[in-house]
This record gives C-alpha cells, structure tokens and sequence, in this order.
C-alpha cells in the first residue's frame, strides 16, 4: 500500500517535469523556426532592394538606347554614321583626315635618338624609387 501511494503521490510531480520538458522543447523549437524564417524574410527585403535599382539602373539604360534608336533614325543622324563611320563623302566634297596627336614633332624627336636613352635597369630605379 505504501508503495502506491508514493507512487501516486511522486506521479504528478513526475507529469509536471515532463510536461515542463516537453514544452521547453516546443518553444525552443518554435522560437528557432521563427528567427530562421525572421533571417530569410530580411535576407530577402534586401535582395529585392538590390533588385529594384538594378531594375531602375535598366530601366534608364533602356530609355536612354530607346532615345539613341529615335535619334538615330533622323537623316543628320543618318549622314553623321556614313561620314565617321563608314568615311564616305558627299560628291565634289574634300576631305582632310588630321592625326590624332597634337604634336608630331616631338613624337619624331624621341624617336630619332633612341641610343641616347637611358639603360633599362635605371629606368626600372626611377620607376619604382622615383629618382
């Protein structure tokens, strides 16, 4: 008899210890998913942010190739391609080609004395210890 009724004495006390446990697992359960789904939903606000602007970036893209397409179709815009472009001229018309470096000159100079140059290895101490 002693036996049962310690036994049913210690019974509540052993329900509530594992009731106890069980839910400390639930919420630590429960509050693990939720700061999992709290990081994805973050994780995910900032892609979309970053997807927005470059959205925008080719939204603007786009409207500026949309304006050069509309520009392109006048017939200045026309001309202006066959004569850069293509190098063609209108007839009886002359053209002049000038070379891209201001001074040729000084281009002929320098190449005139190459033996006057300095040797490779002190052009090497100048470059990486400046004198």
């Amino acid at each position: 008899m002693k036996f049962s009724q310690n036994f049913s004495q210690k019974r509540p006390f052993l329900f509530s210890r594992i009731f106890f446990v069980i839910w400390l697992i639930f919420c630590a359960s429960v509050s693990v998913s939720l700061t999992k789904s709290l990081f994805s939903i973050v994780s995910s606000q900032s892609r979309v942010r970053v997807l927005e602007k470059q959205h925008a970036e080719l939204e603007r893209k786009n409207a500026g190739l949309e304006q050069k397409i509309t520009n392109s179709r006048t017939p200045f815009a026309k001309e202006s391609i066959i004569r850069n472009e293509l190098g063609l001229q209108k007839p009886n018309e002359v053209v002049v080609q000038v070379p891209d470096s201001a001074t040729p000159a000084a281009e002929e100079q320098k190449n005139e004395n190459p033996s006057v140059s300095e040797p490779i290895y002190r052009q090497w101490i100048t470059l990486f210890f400046g004198s």
